[in-house]
């Protein structure tokens, strides 16, 4: 979401940033895209796929389990 934020934060205050630089920015969504996206935060996956990653969530969203949060995402 990083992308996301840098692209605001430039348009909602012009010429205080000259460049900005994503990656994996989309921006071309519509609800499939975003349908099959949803799929990919299933908490069992992340944790046996990327468990680094879900080390870093788990630090993050403390003391509100990150993987409550995931499950709360509409289907």
């Amino acid at each position: 979401m990083g992308g996301y934020a840098a692209l605001l934060a430039a348009s909602d205050n012009p010429g205080m940033i000259n460049r900005i630089v994503t990656l994996g920015t989309k921006f071309d969504w519509d609800a499939t895209a975003a349908e099959r996206e949803i799929t990919k935060l299933d908490p069992e996956t992340i944790k046996i796929k990327v468990p680094a990653f879900a080390r870093v969530l788990e630090q993050r969203h403390s003391p509100i389990s990150w993987e409550e949060l995931a499950r709360k995402l509409p289907p």
